[in-house]
Order: structure tokens, then sequence, then C-alpha cells
């Protein structure tokens, strides 16, 4: 049987078709080994991706060096695509001192999280959807990194965020994952001598050198955090709940 496919613009300017998910899907969405780094996405938006311009058809590889924002794209436009544009989950609130515990069900609809990436969004679609995956101001930097040069004269280059940045902070010790670990995770360099060298500390760079380049990468490579806010309807207490974390974000779940 042939699997219906579905075909979209991605943050980066890149489109991708994608098949209809499948019961052998399963089997890389539950394996726990892979599911503890994350790799168990990039092997499933390997094996759903039948093509895309300009890479072709997606190995497990390519499908490491995505961008991230195109990578939570594909697994947005996935899950509506194959499960359908409402999440239902619940969440188990606790109420005052006592520790009184109560469940909540809760309905996100997914389209939220998604723009039209064919065309610049209005302000109207842009405040309207607060939580949806940004677009790159810059695509052509996916490419080719960013080049810029601080005020104080030195010249710094980096790259956008993939799954492979993912993996390098996934294997830090706690005590490492700071913010300058997603610096280094995009492969910031700088020109010394006509010659690009890897930055693996910060001593040279000043506190205003490092406010710069972090301007330079939320500007350039946004974040994005994926996440619901949801209230407790008893206290009217509201905290962020990472959506693609729920039971039913990937799986269809019948109760």
């Amino acid at each position: 049987m042939e699997l219906r496919t579905f075909t979209f613009m991605a943050p980066s300017g890149r489109e991708y078709t994608i098949r209809e998910q499948n019961g052998e899907d399963e089997d890389i969405l539950t394996n726990p080994l892979e599911m503890r780094n994350l790799l168990h996405l990039s092997r499933y938006i390997s094996a759903i991706v039948v093509d895309s311009k300009p890479l072709g058809k997606l190995s497990f590889e390519k499908a490491l060096e995505l961008p991230l924002l195109d990578r939570y794209c594909i697994l947005f436009n996935s899950r509506i695509f194959s499960i359908g544009n409402i999440l239902e989950f619940s969440y188990e609130w606790t109420n005052g001192t006592n520790g009184v515990k109560h469940e909540v069900r809760y309905e996100e609809d997914l389209s939220n999280y998604l723009f039209d990436y064919s065309k610049i969004p209005s302000d109207e679609e842009v405040a309207s959807k607060p939580h949806a995956i940004p677009f790159y101001p810059d695509p052509s930097i996916i490419e080719n990194g960013n080049e810029f040069t601080l005020s104080s004269g030195k010249v710094v280059r980096w790259k956008v965020a993939t799954s492979n940045s993912e993996q390098y902070l996934f294997k830090l010790a706690d005590e490492k994952r700071t913010g300058n670990a997603e610096i280094v995770a995009r492969g910031l360099e700088l020109l010394v001598d006509n010659k690009w060298e890897k930055v693996s500390n910060f001593k040279m760079f000043s506190v205003r050198d490092m406010a710069e380049i972090r301007k330079q990468i939320r500007t350039y490579d946004p974040p994005f955090l994926g996440i619901s806010e949801i209230w407790n309807p008893e206290t009217g207490e509201t905290i962020q709940y990472p959506v693609m974390a729920a039971p039913g974000f990937f799986l269809l779940i019948e109760e």
C-alpha cells in the first residue's frame, strides 16, 4: 500500500516531502537506547522524508545535519499530517501545602506552532502564534556560516544549530552545560592571522564581545521552545509545558 505524502516549506526555505507515519516507525520512536540522546528523532526524520530540495532523500547522517528549526518543522508537520492537529494531554497539579493532587485535561492546536514558510508572516500572524517555529532571517548562513566583526575588531563566525549540536550538548557533563557551551556547539571560530581557529575557551573575549555574539545568535538562529502555557483552573497558577514531551505527540494513544 502506498502511503500519502505531503510537501511543505521549512524555516530555511528548503522544501520537504514527507510520507504518512506507519506502524514500523513506532519502533524507531520508542527505541529506548536512542531516545536517551534524541537520536530516534533524526532516525525517524530520515525514514519519513522521501524527498527534499536541494538535499534529496535524507540519510540518517543528513538528518543529523539539518538546521534545528527545519527539524522541528518536519516533526510538527508529520504529527499533524499523520495523526491530526489537536494534541490532548493531561497534567497533574499539586495544590496548596497539603499536597492535594488533581489531573486536568488540555487540548493544544499544533497548527499554531507553524507558519506558512513560503512567505513572511504579517505582524498579526506573529502575534497570534507566539510559540510558533520562527524563520531563519538569513538562510544563507545555514550553508556558509555567519561571519561578522565585533565592535572590538575581532572577526568571528558560527553556524546555525543542528541535531549534531544537540548531540554535543547532550554528551556534556551537567557542570559543563553552560551558556557558552551553546556557542561552542555552533562551531564558533575566531580569525587569527588570516586563519580560522575554533574557539574552546572565551578568555580572549570581553563581556561586550560575548553580548554581541549572543545577540547575533539570537537574531539569526532564533530559539524554538516548543511550549504550551497551561493554567491550573483551581489556583490560576501557570506553567510552560513541553508539547513534544506529551505521550500523544508522536503516537496515537487510544483511551
